[in-house]
């Protein structure tokens, strides 16, 4: 992954535009902290193999994964993981130094309408990291992978929240790259919050993006709309490389990039998706929302079924909460926290959520872990 210091032809009509729109919603199963249908880039994903869904809170507790890759699975071999991760690296390489080249000059340390970049992020899946998404999938050859796991590779542009047009003067950067056949898209997706008129980019700069790459390159580029109860909001691009494979591209603000970051970690655990290893004192911290059978405790697991339905609402509000925050305090980079669970059960009179839950308190968990690994090896 990089990091930027900011210190330093005609068009063809006869593609098909695939204009969808979807709305997710919170589930008992806790899939109401997935705001998104299908996986994306995430820059706090796993290390390594973990073992398959979590059961019980005594697993959690005694630090057991939460995946493991069965013998039976279908999946692809080490050798082959190992090739793709050689293919797209190579090919990625290029690609980081067009989007460098393209995003560094709207960064700054003091985000303004030229320069509302804050951070620019790059990184590819490491080979384990694509056996273990091809085992999800039942993956077991290569053409499957270039069809069906888009963020081999992957970068993140976060956006100043104080700034408006931010994402537009992006696009118009991404346009100008397509322009010149640096990047060829292949979708473009606006995901929006459920009932706000809230949104990274305007539709237009998008649906201008996705006829560059159409004019340029004459494939399908699918334009998609996609509206979260959640209140998650980010322009999320894919990307072809030569070799066929596929990266993504997200655009996304300051404030819900970070919370964000943090929500993928309970989002991750308590769906039996991969956490990093370094993140495993989550793991006791989420213990009592972790679903159980009821055939075990019926009243406890309707507990902790509430308790995940309450935690998926403050995060909700807590989306809705960076969104707006801006407008309500002067120098917002200077209240960088989130929606605090006292003020969220000001609302929410029969909230039982424990204070260790306050996504504050999470984040100097976080904070804490990310000090004490900062300089383990990938």
């Amino acid at each position: 992954m990089i990091k930027i210091n900011p210190c330093l032809n005609n068009s063809n009509n006869s593609v098909a535009v695939a204009k969808n729109t979807c709305t997710t919603s919170f589930g008992a199963n806790f899939n109401g902290l997935a705001p998104l249908k299908k996986d994306t880039v995430s820059f706090s994903g796993a290390r390594k193999y973990t073992k398959l869904p979590i059961k019980t809170a005594e697993e959690i507790i005694r630090g057991i994964d939460d995946k493991q890759l069965k013998k039976e699975t279908r999946s692809i071999s080490k050798c082959v993981a190992a090739d793709i991760h050689a293919d797209v690296c190579q090919d990625a390489e290029r690609i980081k130094k067009v989007l460098t080249k393209t995003i560094a000059p709207l960064i700054s340390i003091l985000p303004d309408e030229k320069h509302p970049v804050v951070k620019f992020e790059y990184r590819v899946k490491t080979p384990n990291s694509i056996r273990e998404k091809a085992t999800q999938k039942g993956i077991c050859k290569k053409q499957d992978i270039k069809d069906k796991i888009t963020d081999l590779a992957g970068a993140r542009i976060i956006l100043s929240s104080n700034v408006e047009g931010g994402g537009n003067r992006v696009i118009e950067a991404l346009i100008d790259s397509c322009n010149k056949r640096q990047i060829k898209v292949v979708e473009v997706e606006n995901i929006t919050p459920l009932n706000a008129n809230f949104s990274q980019a305007s539709q237009g700069k998008l649906e201008e993006l996705a006829q560059a790459s159409r004019r340029k390159f004459k494939c399908e580029v699918k334009e998609k709309t996609q509206r979260t109860a959640t209140g998650y909001s980010a322009i999320h691009i894919l990307f072809e490389l030569p070799s066929g494979y596929k990266g993504e591209i997200q655009i996304i603000e300051e404030g819900l990039a970070k919370l964000k970051e943090l929500e993928d970690i309970p989002y991750k655990l308590l769906s039996g998706k991969s956490i990093k290893p370094m993140y495993k004192d989550f793991k006791e911290v989420f213990a009592s929302l972790v679903p159980i059978s009821e055939a075990c405790d019926p009243a406890e697991a309707k507990l902790r079924a509430e308790l995940r339905k309450d935690f998926a609402n403050y995060t909700l509000e807590a989306y809705t909460y960076e969104r707006t925050k801006s407008k309500r305090f002067f120098m917002k980079r200077f209240n960088t926290g989130f929606l605090p669970l006292e003020e969220y059960k000001k609302n929410h009179s029969n909230s039982n959520l424990p204070d260790e839950l306050d996504l504050n308190n999470l984040q100097k968990l976080k904070n804490k872990l990310d000090s004490k690994n900062k300089k383990m090896p990938e």
